[in-house]
């Protein structure tokens, strides 16, 4: 493929080692927010609702029950985003062929 304007741009900055290192640091911070919010939901009492809001029905009345901190949500919605930017990105420059590549499975 041949490449010109914008999509050689876009290429140009995809191809480039910081990239892949910007990726590479959303997914670490991905997995660990997910790790952070695996673990508060998995402390949960039983009885009571995730969102702690409803514990009326709590077994053991000696737990206390946790929620997810908003930031930990927000950043579930930031990281969508930027998979989603980078996604498009890649549609937009390679085509829709891009999804048949083993690097973006």
């Amino acid at each position: 493929n041949t490449f010109t304007g914008p999509r050689l741009l876009l290429h140009q900055m995809m191809s480039h080692w910081g990239f892949d290192c910007a990726i590479g640091i959303v997914i670490l911070a991905n997995a660990a927010t997910l790790g952070i919010e695996t673990h508060i939901k998995k402390t949960v009492p039983l009885g009571c609702s995730e969102d702690c809001l409803d514990c009326s029905q709590q077994l053991d009345i000696s737990l206390q029950c946790h929620t997810v901190p908003e930031i930990v949500v927000l950043s579930d919605t930031i990281f969508l985003a930027i998979y989603t930017v980078e996604l498009v990105l890649r549609i937009g420059v390679y085509g829709i062929s891009v999804l048949q590549s083993s690097w973006i499975k």
